[in-house]
């Protein structure tokens, strides 16, 4: 996969992640929704200062826009758990400790 295939299936992750649309995130950092568009379907790559705004703009570094992702990495879950409804969060960590129970045979 190429850096720029990578930046883009990262960036619509967030974009889902977050539920915002394409234009959501133009607005953010001052480009054209089309510019956005070029990023998400891997057409294009922002320059440098363009991901800092986007990296900003999520509260996320370089890497996790620019790097492949590990969908297990502890990383990724605290930013997925994050965005959950507080009602979400508690089924998750029910979810966790039925499965520790489980896990352990108790």
């Amino acid at each position: 996969m190429t850096q720029t295939e990578i930046f883009a299936q990262n960036l619509n992750k967030y974009l889902e992640a977050r539920e915002e649309r394409q234009i959501d995130l133009a607005n953010a950092v001052g480009v054209s929704q089309a510019a956005v568009s070029c990023w998400c379907s891997g057409v294009k790559m922002p320059k440098m200062d363009r991901i800092a705004q986007i990296c900003a703009h999520f509260g996320c570094e370089f890497s996790d826009l620019l790097g492949e992702q590990n969908p297990t990495d502890d990383k990724h879950f605290l930013f997925l758990y994050e965005q959950l409804s507080a009602e979400s969060k508690e089924k998750v960590v029910d979810y966790i400790a039925y499965m520790l129970h489980k896990e352990r045979g108790n």
